[in-house]
């Protein structure tokens, strides 16, 4: 069973995502366009806020990191409304101090609001 088995288990959610996605071809090209635009722009308007460094990506997510303490950048985030996750401890135990975060390229409002937080932070 193993011999034939693929190397990562897929479910069947991915296996139908991917159908979709191949199936209705350009729509995705659109949504993927439309993502690095927003992407790429959320990460130029981070790197002109104090205290604040937008990393390059080529994901639907950004590395961040500010001059703040993790915790607290998530907290305030949460009471607004905003799901920021910790990159967890690759990040922690380096010498690179700092509040490290992984943003998830969201709608245009939700980056905005994103922009807002951390300027306000700044």
């Amino acid at each position: 069973l193993h011999s034939v088995k693929p190397p990562f288990n897929v479910n069947v959610f991915s296996q139908e995502a991917a159908f979709l996605a191949l199936k209705y071809k350009k729509w995705m090209e659109r949504l993927v366009s439309s993502i690095s635009y927003t992407r790429d722009r959320f990460i130029e308007d981070v790197n002109r806020i104090p205290g604040w460094v937008a990393y390059p990506s080529e994901g639907n997510f950004v590395l961040l990191r500010g001059n703040q303490e993790t915790g607290s950048v998530l907290k305030t985030a949460a009471v607004q409304g905003l799901n920021l996750k910790d990159p967890g401890p690759v990040f922690r135990n380096t010498e690179a101090e700092g509040c490290w975060i992984r943003v998830t390229i969201g709608r245009e409002e939700e980056m905005s609001k994103l922009l807002s937080l951390l300027r306000s932070l700044s």
